[in-house]
């Protein structure tokens, strides 16, 4: 089983265990606040992933770390724990943000482009997006210059790749699958 759809199924379990407790908010600025302290920490990766450290220091660092967390977020954490699964706390609080962002009708879309979006643009693609899903759309745009222009759209594990690399590499694969 591939980490990511474990981090699912542990983000799934814990936001319906998080609705019915009626914490769902809360956990979901707890799962925000985690990533962030693992992404500003490289130190603490390390310490997750390290397999030589018992989980129950873990565990106790992890305490420390989060003393207020609710008993949702400390249930997911002991669950982590015991099945030795602490390295997949950054999946599963991002999961965890997803589902809770797709339960209150919202969308995060990424847009990578080779360059800047305009403002202008932005707001195109936030009306579209808006028209085709329905729901409330988030847009973060991420640069890759080596896209050459075009964009790449991502929302949840969708993927519309419009970029000119993609088009050129496709082309490519076309001609030399066609000449032979």
């Amino acid at each position: 089983m591939r980490p990511t759809r474990t981090a699912f199924r542990y983000a799934k379990a814990t936001l319906a265990y998080a609705n019915e407790n009626k914490f769902s908010d809360k956990v979901a600025k707890e799962m925000q606040g985690l990533i962030e302290l693992y992404d500003s920490s490289i130190h603490l990766s390390r310490l997750l992933s390290n397999p030589f450290l018992p989980n129950t220091k873990k565990q106790s660092i992890l305490r420390s770390i989060v003393p207020n967390s609710s008993d949702v977020t400390k249930k997911l954490l002991n669950l982590l724990t015991s099945n030795n699964r602490l390295f997949l706390l950054r999946e599963v609080a991002k999961s965890y943000i997803q589902l809770f962002s797709e339960q209150q009708g919202e969308l995060n879309a990424t847009v990578i482009s080779a360059i800047p979006l305009t403002q202008n643009l932005e707001k195109q693609i936030h009306n579209k997006l808006t028209d085709f899903s329905g729901k409330k759309i988030y847009i973060s745009n991420k640069i890759d210059k080596s896209l050459l222009g075009g964009f790449i759209l991502k929302i949840g594990d969708m993927e519309f790749n419009s970029s000119l690399a993609y088009k050129l590499k496709t082309f490519k694969a076309k001609l030399t699958s066609n000449s032979v």
